[in-house]
């Protein structure tokens, strides 16, 4: 693996840590784990999980509520 891989891959993880643990916009996760420009990181997003970033989100927080239903009062 190159340096240009491991930094897109070091990136890449901490894009999905952004996108399941907070709220936000694709834009703003991709310029804060250092991509410049937010399209680019949506293609190598989808090209590493098979899904846009805004797909993983909703996938993720689906599973969480599949596993963890909202309790009733």
């Amino acid at each position: 693996m190159g340096f240009n891989e491991y930094l897109n891959h070091v990136r890449l993880e901490q894009a999905r840590m952004l996108l399941k643990g907070h709220d936000m916009k694709v834009k703003d996760v991709a310029h804060a784990c250092g991509f410049a420009d937010s399209n680019y990181f949506c293609r190598l997003f989808r090209k590493n999980t098979e899904r846009s970033p805004s797909e993983y989100r909703r996938q993720y927080h689906s599973q969480l509520t599949e596993k963890h239903p909202p309790t009733e009062n």
